[in-house]
């Protein structure tokens, strides 16, 4: 693979930490137009190297609400050190925990179903659907006013299921799990964070079930240089992406997101009926 396709499979994963369209969506499409197969074996470490750079990027960007967490919850673990009320953090640690369920048994189901998903028209649909999605969350749902750790368990777990929809190619994670949480009534920014951190366990799981892969294809390490060019330019920009991200999360924008993978889904079905 040449520097430059790592790049831009690189540029396209930082670009999925602030856009709500989906990485592996426009990543299934650059492999139908272009007939490169991005599921070989010789791709499996840029895979491992580009889900280790977005992990990096949330981690690098909430490192200290991620240890904030980790303390508070150790504390509370801790009988000599637990507080009468749980503190928030504790809270949020619990529900990320129980909105993380739901991806353990979907993962193994996704890759038995793998073929189906990554069809040209199961693709299409589910960017047409992310699209309804976030235009649903700016233009029908009420601004919400509760921080993401008042929700409740049972709706942790519905986000869960979001989470476990954007398994699909198409489907954006960030726009699932945002939408979802808005429509909880989540306000804007407090719904963005948590979505950021409950991508951490999925990036992580995804991570290792990569790593596993990768050991068993024995990969050609001659490649690393190429590949290390993407995962230098996802991490670094995936920082930035997701800076910006909090930044204008406040305005209306996001609407032109829909309208982009709404409009991108309408043309890949209609390419997919003519062709």
């Amino acid at each position: 693979m040449s520097v430059l396709l790592a790049l831009f499979f690189g540029i396209i994963t930082a670009a999925g930490a602030y856009i709500p369209a989906s990485v592996s969506g426009h990543l299934s499409l650059f492999e139908k137009l272009f007939s490169v197969k991005l599921h070989t074996q010789s791709l499996v470490l840029l895979g491992v190297m580009l889900e280790t750079a977005s992990l990096g990027a949330i981690i690098i960007v909430y490192r200290r609400d991620i240890l904030q967490i980790a303390r508070d919850t150790a504390a509370y673990i801790n009988p000599d050190t637990r507080p009468e009320k749980i503190p928030q953090n504790v809270r949020t640690a619990f529900l990320l925990t129980a909105a993380t369920a739901p991806l353990v048994p979907a993962i193994f189901l996704l890759r038995a179903f793998q073929n189906i998903f990554l069809n040209f028209t199961v693709v299409s649909l589910a960017f047409i659907v992310s699209g309804v999605v976030i235009y649903a969350a700016e233009k029908m749902t009420s601004p919400g006013k509760k921080k993401a750790s008042r929700l409740g368990f049972g709706t942790a777990l519905l986000l869960g299921l979001a989470q476990v929809a954007a398994l699909i190619p198409g489907l954006s994670r960030l726009a699932v799990t945002t939408s979802a949480a808005r429509a909880a009534g989540i306000e804007k920014e407090s719904a963005l964070r948590f979505s950021y951190l409950l991508s951490i366990p999925a990036i992580f799981g995804s991570l290792i079930l990569s790593v596993v892969s990768a050991v068993r294809a024995k990969i050609d390490w001659s490649v690393f240089p190429a590949y290390f060019a993407g995962f230098a330019v996802a991490l670094v920009l995936g920082v930035f992406a997701i800076r910006f991200a909090q930044r204008v999360w406040k305005s209306e924008k996001l609407v032109y997101s829909a309208y982009y993978s709404a409009g991108l889904g309408i043309l890949i079905f209609l390419g997919s009926l003519l062709f």
